[in-house]
């Protein structure tokens, strides 16, 4: 298995196949430290870079809020194609704070999704403009950022 030059979406979805093909073969679902030790065991990189625990976790939350749907994954990899090293989702945990602001609901996914892509399109903010701590509102007043305004915009059909 060589990973040395994936794109965060192809290293999620192979974690995730890795963990769904071990559990078929086992009979038995597998707990993360145990897809992280399996993982890992079988990883051959040209880096030193490990899946962490933190990471196969954080990747079965973007695989279930975001990646399972063909809609939400086209936005996610298409982005990755227009945007290359550059996308807004560059990261993992991004993804995930993307999913959790959301509540999990498809819908304001979508809408956070393509919100940033419209952002970065229409130049008013740089891919790398959206940071952990901006995506999530660590550090704001009630850790409130601008998927939480996002999200309260989606339901509320503001403009």
């Amino acid at each position: 298995m060589s990973s040395s030059k994936l794109c965060k979406v192809q290293r999620i979805v192979q974690i995730i196949e890795f963990k769904h093909k071990q559990e078929k073969i086992t009979g038995s679902r597998m707990v993360v430290s145990a897809v992280v030790t399996a993982y890992n065991s079988k990883l051959i990189v040209a880096s030193p870079e490990k899946v962490t625990h933190g990471f196969v976790d954080s990747a079965n939350v973007v695989w279930e809020g975001i990646l399972r749907h063909v809609a939400l994954r086209q936005l996610v990899v298409a982005a990755e194609e227009q945007f290359g090293k550059s996308t807004p989702f560059d990261s993992v945990y991004k993804l995930e704070s993307i999913v959790r602001k959301a509540d999990r609901d498809i819908d304001k996914v979508m809408w956070q999704l393509s919100g940033i892509i419209d952002l970065v399109l229409n130049q008013d903010m740089g891919p790398k403009d959206f940071s952990l701590g901006l995506l999530t509102g660590r550090g704001n007043k009630n850790n409130r950022g601008p998927l939480c305004q996002s999200c309260m915009s989606s339901v509320l059909d503001i403009d």
